[in-house]
């Protein structure tokens, strides 16, 4: 081991940053041609699975769907493992064709039947794939429908098999009432035949009476065909304008049927991942490195142009920085620069700022008190006033009044949110806390080792005890512990921020459908799910966003689920030689479009 000083602005950064050790890098890390660093350790390689946007910069350099992005403009769909695709003209059907020399990484054909299965993986719900209903089966024709009656049929297996305790036999019914047909009336008559409980019995009876109207679905009834094994069609439930943009994400990617069967949940290890994009796992060391290597199956070798990429995993951000700055890293994204200092590096010629399609929040549990309450989430996000987080955050954010950050032709349907009040706020928190030394102790859950997170508490803890009274705890976890809170709702009030999966407003106000595997508040209504789903039939722009401005105002403004908190910008530092990155505001940087030119320095 070596210790090295720092030389970030001068005495300043050494004093910021202190001296930090690490060993010289051994030949299979010091010989990649781009070394990077993206954050933390990815929590899944599972197309199906992943939520975050770390995730996403992996999972896009190992694998690679039907429609993928422009090099020169990433919002613009270009040719993935389709070559080409065609339109009916209702705009409903689209049929793909597969280029003939796709292959996966162990020289296995890859085929429409791939996709095919990767699809089917999750309509039939064996793997646990959070994004099923906001970016999956509903633009799909039937998709729902199928999807709601696999549900069922497990859920009512579950009840045979198991004795849940009450609250969640309701929420195993409540979903069983949407999805069961005829096919599940005998499951449905033996659960009702050993049912003890009145309030039960009666829902049974309403569900079997409901399910003999409704015909048994099958796969077959799906929008998906192969055609042959290079041709696969989909048709859409709806004409939906952006569906190329979907049929981009990484939830619509294939996998390979023979490895995912074979290792189960451990295809995903590096041992045993076979993948289909420009690169692949060359070596895994955690909580240190992973090693891509250019993948020799890819249909297009020629457009790779880098040969092996070391990607650092590292949790502190000051740690990258320290390693670009001493010139052992590339290229760090934002996950990897420490929030505090981007007003200094702001004036660096190697960093570059941009805005992006993104919001960050605070999310309620309204599950439980004291957020179970309406009028005490209304008191919470008036008592927050935004553009003292963001003077404080100084990385160009802007506050934000709406969850959707402004969007051409969306912008006059959208709600004011709620504003800046901190009187009214006292006011609504006294019709449910008229002793405000009653009001509970509330934990923030958030990410421990973002320096951005803990700015954004220490403002609101000092806030709302000033205009409120009332006192918020932190509630720090590292990331992968933080997401799986997040997702089993145990948290009180929380930290979130989305990036919008594709260039519309709908990709916000989806997230929080009742049961949606990115809602986590444990918030839903009915009236909310109607408008999202109608929106999503409709093919007039306007009449479109003005449902969805509807929608959200009663996110907002009516039920308070999420409060706004800033429109959030991306960032990056790279070396001089690193080429072919360009900022877009959907945050889309594919590996295989970047180059180093011969004109790169060293290593120290």
């Amino acid at each position: 081991m070596k210790s090295i000083a720092l030389g970030f602005f001068g005495i300043v950064g050494a004093l910021l940053l202190g001296f930090l050790p690490f060993a010289q890098l051994e030949q299979w890390e010091a010989d990649a041609d781009l070394r990077l660093c993206w954050g933390t350790e990815p929590k899944s390689l599972d197309p199906a699975v992943i939520t975050g946007t770390l995730e996403f910069k992996y999972v896009r350099s190992l694998f690679e769907g039907l429609v993928s992005y422009d090099p020169k403009n990433p919002l613009l769909p270009a040719p993935g493992i389709a070559y080409k695709w065609e339109v009916s003209k209702d705009k409903l059907t689209y049929t793909f064709y597969l280029r003939e020399n796709a292959r996966w990484s162990n020289g296995d054909p890859l085929t429409a039947y791939d996709f095919e299965y990767a699809w089917r993986r999750i309509l039939d719900q064996k793997v646990d794939c959070r994004y099923a209903n906001g970016i999956f089966y509903i633009y799909i024709r039937n998709g729902e429908a199928y999807y709601l009656s696999k549900q069922a049929e497990r859920l009512l297996k579950s009840l045979i098999t198991t004795s849940p305790p009450d609250s969640k036999k309701q929420e195993y019914l409540n979903a069983i009432a949407k999805g069961a047909t005829q096919a599940h009336l005998p499951q449905l008559q033996q659960l009702l035949e050993t049912e003890n409980n009145p309030h039960f019995q009666n829902q049974y009876k309403r569900i079997l009476k409901n399910a003999q109207q409704r015909p048994p679905i099958h796969f077959e009834d799906v929008g998906i065909r192969v055609l042959s094994p290079h041709k696969i069609q989909v048709t859409l439930q709806n004409q939906t304008p952006y569906i190329l943009d979907i049929f981009a994400f990484p939830t619509w990617f294939p996998v390979p049927q023979k490895v995912v069967e074979k290792y189960g949940d451990d295809w995903i290890h590096p041992q045993n991942i076979v993948v289909n994009g420009p690169f692949v796992i060359k070596k895994w060391k955690p909580h240190y490195m992973i090693i891509l290597e250019k993948n020799p199956y890819y249909h297009s070798p020629e457009k790779v142009k880098l040969q092996k990429v070391a990607c650092f995993i590292l949790d502190k951000p000051i740690t990258a920085l320290n390693y670009y700055d001493t010139g052992y890293l590339d290229y760090l994204t934002q996950s990897a620069i420490p929030a505090d200092l981007i007003e200094n590096l702001k004036t660096r010629p190697d960093f570059t700022i941009f805005p992006t399609f993104s919001c960050t929040y605070l999310r309620f549990n309204v599950t439980k008190p004291p957020f179970n309450n309406v009028w005490v989430r209304k008191a919470i996000a008036m008592s927050i006033d935004k553009r003292e987080i963001v003077d404080v955050l100084r990385g160009g954010e802007t506050p934000a009044p709406t969850l959707v950050p402004p969007f051409e032709g969306y912008s006059k349907y959208q709600p004011k949110g709620l504003p800046y009040d901190p009187e009214t706020a006292r006011k609504y928190l006294k019709k449910v806390y008229p002793d405000i030394q009653k009001f509970p102790k509330v934990e923030f859950l958030m990410v421990s080792s973002s320096v951005k997170t803990k700015q954004i508490f220490t403002v609101i803890r000092n806030q709302l005890k000033k205009n409120l009274g009332i006192t918020i705890e932190p509630k720090a976890h590292e990331w992968q512990v933080y997401l799986d809170a997040l997702s089993r709702i145990q948290y009180e009030l929380a930290y979130g921020g989305w990036i919008g999966d594709y260039m519309d407003p709908n990709t916000f106000i989806d997230m929080f459908i009742t049961n949606g595997g990115n809602n986590r508040t444990g918030w839903g209504n009915p009236r909310y799910d109607a408008w999202v789903k109608k929106a999503a039939s409709l093919t007039n722009r306007e009449e479109r966003f003005a449902i969805l401005g509807r929608a959200e105002k009663m996110l907002l403004e009516e039920e308070c689920v999420v409060v706004p908190l800033y429109y959030r910008t991306d960032s990056f530092l790279h070396k001089p030689w690193v080429k072919g990155i360009v900022p877009n505001l959907g945050e889309r940087y594919l590996l295989q479009f970047l180059w180093v030119d011969s004109k790169r320095k060293s290593l120290p």
